[in-house]
């Protein structure tokens, strides 16, 4: 980018007729508290507007330039946490196994797809990363087990609604459980956003035809994790291009 900037002031001059400005983050994965959010926020304070921004994620395929993420999915976590009596396998009927309430509810909850998708986004996406019990002991019932569940959802969700979502479901796989409970806490982060392609858009992919010599329009896509552009979507249009994404 900044090579670029560079060729096009040698072309056009200082005194195109607008100003470039970059933002750079060190702060960008998992809760990204001191980067880009907080930039926005002082250009907001400062009164600094801006009319496009382009994302440098390494966005492309196979060739350079031909695939553009005009938006993303959002990110969720939940944390659940089963908590029934401890016992020996021996006594079970003493007993309440939390672990096996926990796989219940995990199989309702992964055997129900949120949804099939649209023509904007690919469907919604429910992972299991992580079940702990914590227990080593083969003749011991444990008093809790956890899973962390990672959602990756699309337009046709918000966090609001899958929190309500996962609620319902533990609602009615514990029904008729008497000694055992299940909670849950949330970590989100990331929204669902898509900015409609604009005028920064139309101006990209004539670029990427005429730079790369590939008489095709670049792929208009949302696809994979979530990235800074949802920070900047508030503030004026974005879309991200990079590098190819292959190593």
């Amino acid at each position: 980018f900044m090579s670029a900037t560079n060729s096009f002031i040698s072309k056009y001059g200082k005194d195109f007729g607008g100003k470039l400005s970059f933002i750079i983050t060190g702060d960008e994965e998992k809760d990204a508290i001191n980067g880009t959010v907080k930039m926005m926020e002082w250009t907001k304070e400062k009164k600094i507007k801006f009319d496009h921004c382009i994302v440098g994620e390494p966005t492309s395929n196979k060739i350079i330039g031909d695939k553009i993420k005009i938006g993303r999915r959002g990110s969720i976590s939940f944390f659940i946490t089963v908590k029934g009596v401890q016992g020996h396998t021996a006594n079970s009927h003493l007993a309440e196994n939390p672990t096996h309430h926990l796989v219940s509810l995990l199989q309702r909850i992964i055997s129900n797809p949120l949804d099939e998708g649209n023509e904007k986004f690919l469907p919604s996406s429910i992972q299991v990363p992580s079940i702990d019990v914590g227990n080593p002991a083969v003749n011991v019932i444990p008093e809790i087990a956890k899973a962390t569940i990672n959602i990756r959802f699309n337009n046709i969700h918000t966090a609001a609604s899958l929190k309500q979502w996962l609620e319902d479901h533990i609602a009615l796989q514990f029904k008729d459980v008497i000694n055992a409970s299940c909670s849950f806490r949330t970590d989100q982060t990331g929204d669902c956003f898509l900015t409609e392609p604009g005028d920064l858009s139309v101006i990209v992919s004539s670029a990427c035809r005429e730079i790369t010599g590939k008489n095709m329009d670049p792929e208009f896509a949302t696809d994979g994790g979530t990235s800074d552009a949802r920070f900047i979507k508030n503030y004026c249009e974005v879309l991200e291009l990079g590098l190819k994404n292959r190593t």
